[in-house]
């Protein structure tokens, strides 16, 4: 009984100092956020909307419009807001809108011709399809994003991380 009392404050420790960690790290970025000049600002904004994605995604998707507002004709941060906004409404169960916002995102790619960015967008795209039973387009876009990534050959975790995907969806 006592080990299992020991375990159990050792575990809320540990807890408790991995997320002090995240909120020193957040409140870093949300501090230099403050003082940035536009560009950085957005870079800071969309850091901190990754950060709190998966825990707060309404919040997420409030950092990503900060940052799309400071910087409205940067299709890096208009590419980094539809990802970022696309998986909030995905983390919220709004997959129509998160379908709209990687199709968004998708198209940004294709006025940068960032073949990564296209191939992240077919990512988000089949994992959404893949939740709603949409199998057909999952996999279409899961081959899709294969066959860019495949392209790039210095791009391999990337890749592993698709294939790990497509196990997925197959």
């Amino acid at each position: 009984k006592q080990i299992v009392t020991v375990l159990f404050i050792l575990v809320l420790l540990l807890g408790a100092g991995i997320f002090s960690v995240f909120s020193q790290n957040l409140d870093s970025l949300k501090k230099l956020a403050s003082i940035a000049k536009e560009q950085k600002k957005s870079e800071y904004l969309l850091k901190i909307a990754n950060s709190v994605l998966s825990n707060s995604p309404q919040e997420a998707i409030n950092y990503a419009k900060q940052a799309l507002e400071n910087t409205p004709n940067d299709n890096k941060i208009l590419f980094e807001y539809y990802i970022i906004t696309g998986d909030a409404y995905k983390n919220i169960g709004n997959y129509k809108k998160a379908v709209s916002n990687f199709k968004l995102a998708s198209s940004i790619s294709d006025k940068t011709a960032s073949l990564q960015d296209k191939g992240i967008s077919y990512y988000h795209l089949s994992d959404v399809y893949n939740i709603t039973s949409n199998y057909e387009e999952a996999l279409k876009n899961v081959y899709e994003d294969q066959r860019i990534f495949k392209s790039q050959v210095d791009n391999k975790e990337w890749l592993a991380n698709v294939y790990h995907l497509s196990l997925i969806h197959i």
